[in-house]
Order: structure tokens, then sequence, then C-alpha cells
């Protein structure tokens, strides 16, 4: 009988839709994969594998070596009871069984259970009742954190956002504010290096001030046999436009 397991993957770094055909065609690829849907908005991978052929750690690896970040999420839990391998192996099972779970670790001696998860889909409290279901006694270790990670990660990526935004606004807004100084009295607070003077001649020409718009100025002057082919091209493309209508 196959049997297959089912997990999702938080994943940092996607910004498009390209990354999410990356990740799905390194996670498709992978052997032992039968699925794999990436999901930009939520950041996450789910996939469908075989874990006779492939495990979690295989599957984070494919993401990392496309260049994306797999997150995991860990925390420690004593299973008080555990005397045995087949200890172990009935803890180990449950919370494999568990939804959201990505790997289990237990040391049945030191009777602690080492498990990476998804907290998206599976709370601290799942976790501990799995453990409870097999038979033995949850219980979090001392000094050990249960904190988001990805949460985190997120609250650094925000304030790093929000720095880069800051500094473009800093750099643009004196330049937006020194293209208008002809129109507007802000000659009291913008560099006078942005002054029309001092723009490169190439561009100079795309700059169209006060007394040209006023009275129409024209900046470019084409020759009479460029002029002529544009106003018939201009005619050809009216008529046209007319004759569909």
């Amino acid at each position: 009988m196959d049997v297959t397991r089912t997990v999702s993957i938080g994943i940092r770094g996607m910004t498009c839709a390209s990354c999410v055909r990356t990740i799905e065609k390194v996670l498709g690829d992978t052997e032992g994969v039968q699925e794999a849907t990436v999901n930009l908005a939520s950041e996450r991978a789910t996939v469908t594998f075989d874990p006779a052929a492939v495990d979690v750690g295989r599957l984070e690896s494919a993401i990392r070596d496309a260049g994306y970040e797999p997150v995991r999420h860990e925390i420690v839990l004593k299973a008080l009871g555990m005397a045995s391998p087949h200890c172990a192996g009935l803890v180990e099972k449950a919370l494999l069984d568990t939804g959201g779970v990505l790997t289990v670790d237990v040391n049945f001696s030191l009777e602690t259970v080492k498990i990476a998860y998804d907290p998206a889909a599976v709370t601290l409290g799942g976790l501990k009742r799995a453990i409870a279901d097999a038979g033995y006694k949850p219980l979090e270790v001392e000094g050990q954190s249960s904190e988001d990670r990805e949460a985190r990660a997120r609250r650094v990526e925000i304030r790093r956002q929000a720095i880069y935004t800051a500094m473009s606004w800093i750099v643009s807004v004196p330049i937006m504010l020194g293209t208008f100084r002809e129109f507007f009295s802000i000659r009291s607070f913008t560099p006078e290096w942005l002054e029309k003077g001092n723009i490169p001649e190439n561009l100079q020409t795309t700059i169209v001030t006060g007394e040209d718009f006023d009275t129409g100025q024209q900046l470019q002057r084409l020759t009479p046999e460029v002029d002529q082919m544009w106003q018939d091209a201009w005619a050809e493309f009216i008529s046209g436009a007319k004759a569909s209508s």
C-alpha cells in the first residue's frame, strides 16, 4: 500500500510568479515528490511525497539550492513516561500523523522530543495533545522558546524595507522639488545644482519651462522632409480610423 505525506513549508525570498514556478519545478523534480504547489501570497509550499523515498530535509535542501530559504519552527518538549525505542516510535508516529508536523527527533533516554512544525497548521497545544494521545505526558522544556521565528523574520524584513523607503524619500524629494524651482517659491530649501543650468545638455531639451508652456514653444524642429513624412503618416492614420468607424 502506498503511503504518502503532505507537508506545508514556509519559504522566504519569493517576490514574483517566476519564483513560484522555480520552486515548484525543483520540488517536482525531486525524487519521491508526487505533487508540489507554491502560494506566493502565503509564502508556502504544499508538498505531497513518499516518505520512503525522500524526507522533509531533502525538500528543504531543494528549496535552499534554488536560492530561497525554507522556514523552520522548532521546539523541544518532554514526553514523560518513555522508556524504550518502542515508546519513542509511538510518540514519533503520533506526531508525524499530526498535520503541520515536518520532522520529529525523539530521545527516549532523555524523554525529549524535538519537533519541526508549521505553526500555520498546528499549534503547540496540538503537539502536546498528540503526545498525550500516544500515552505520555507532554511538558515544555524550561528555557526553550516557542517564539515564532517566521514572525520575527517578517518584522526584520519590514523594518529593512521601511529604512530603504525612508532613504529613497530623503534623496528623491529634494530632486523632485528641484525640478519645480522656476514654478514655485522653493529656492530657499532646494539645492542650486538642481536648476536647469546644471542639467546635462542632452537632457535640457526635455525640460519645459513655464515660458515655453505659455507660448507653446516648439522644442524640437524637424527638417521639412521629416516633418512632411510625419504629416503624411498622421493623415494616413486618421483616414484609416475614419474608414473603420
